[in-house]
């Protein structure tokens, strides 16, 4: 497979995406290519959020990864400001 190809291609299902969407009333209809990119977004957002746990699980020297290591993750990088208030609900 070639690396545009390979570029090109989602983790995520295009069409399970759209029905993910669409199952909202206020979503309308949407071009082609938005559960794609969607898709896409999320893909690339959770490589940047396992690889920022995994620098905190090797900066504790540890082998197994758990909750603590992804809030730690979370509440030291400012551009996941917006996940604190799920830290915060799921402490109760």
């Amino acid at each position: 497979m070639s690396d545009n190809s390979k570029k090109l291609r989602s983790l995520f299902p295009a069409a399970r995406l759209k029905k993910i969407m669409q199952s909202n009333e206020d979503v309308g209809k949407m071009g082609i290519s938005v559960p794609f990119i969607a898709g896409k977004a999320m893909e690339l957002f959770l490589k940047d959020l396992v690889t920022l746990t995994y620098e905190e699980l090797k900066s504790k020297k540890g082998n197994r990864i758990t909750v603590d290591h992804i809030k730690k993750a979370i509440e030291e990088n400012s551009k996941y400001n917006f996940l604190n208030n799920l830290l915060k609900d799921r402490e109760t």
